[in-house]
């Protein structure tokens, strides 16, 4: 083993011909270092896109079985598959549940329908509003909320 730090002039040597070795690599064997280069570039971007995909399946926390939620559910299950979206309704007691299953990560429900007005502006963060529909004719309305 050569000690570098007995004489300098062999580390500026040992440099420069690394120096020299790595221009002349890089001379010869351009194409190779750009296909390289930009296999790893496309690699990325694709693992991005994938990461940001939007989910191809989704749990909807809906109402009891044979309510207008569930109904409704079932209506929001029909046109998302349309789109390849499969979507597993979750039927529960109501809104207060739904509420209640939407906040815990836990539960794996992503979507819920709720009555509207029962979630305050500020309880709100980090949620999108889907939409408001009316569902009876007294002049009710309910909400699709979507945790972000």
């Amino acid at each position: 083993m050569v000690d570098c730090t007995a004489d300098p002039r062999i580390h500026v040597r040992f440099s420069v011909a690394l120096r020299m070795s790595l221009k002349h690599f890089a001379q010869n064997h351009w194409p190779s270092v750009a296909i390289a280069v930009t296999a790893a570039v496309v690699a990325c971007a694709t693992l991005v896109m994938l990461w940001n995909m939007p989910p191809r399946s989704i749990v909807m926390a809906t109402g009891p079985q044979g309510g207008t939620y569930y109904e409704v559910g079932e209506r929001y299950r029909a046109a998302l598959a349309e789109a390849g979206v499969e979507v597993r309704l979750m039927p529960t007691a109501g809104s207060v549940e739904n509420l209640t299953l939407l906040r815990d990560p836990k539960s794996g429900v992503s979507v819920a329908l709720m009555q509207g007005g029962i979630v305050s502006a500020g309880s709100a963060r980090g949620w999108n509003h889907l939409g408001r529909f009316s569902t009876n004719r007294v002049g009710g309305s309910a909400e699709a909320r979507l945790r972000v």
